[in-house]
């Protein structure tokens, strides 16, 4: 099973404000997405990573930078509510069934 991709719950504000994104020294970039569920505004950053499980060890570095004058604090406004959320999913090619089914991993990140 391969990761596909890495999904950021983010602080509407700093839309747009991800940029320079690597895994393992691989340029990666951010796509935006915002809606409404229930009432609340939520928004996130994805980075498709495409690659295989052999590609991203547990040792794997996962890096970006943020536009300060989008997200004025830094990685501490970056993230949406008391701490950071991410959700790591499968690619569907590499998934036995050929189906996306569930997240990988997901938990804070702060």
């Amino acid at each position: 099973m391969g990761v596909d991709k890495v999904d950021l719950l983010i602080n509407d504000a700093c839309l747009q404000s991800m940029y320079n994104g690597t895994i393992n020294g691989r340029l990666i970039s951010p796509s935006y997405t915002s809606f409404d569920r229930s009432g609340a505004s939520y928004t996130t950053a994805k980075l498709r990573l495409n690659l295989g499980r052999e590609d991203v060890p547990p040792a794997s570095r996962f890096c970006f930078a943020i536009r300060r004058r989008l997200c004025a604090g830094g990685l501490a406004d970056l993230c949406a509510g008391p701490s950071c959320m991410y959700a790591l999913e499968e690619n569907t090619a590499s998934s036995p069934t050929g189906t996306q089914c569930c997240p990988v991993d997901r938990g804070p990140w702060k």
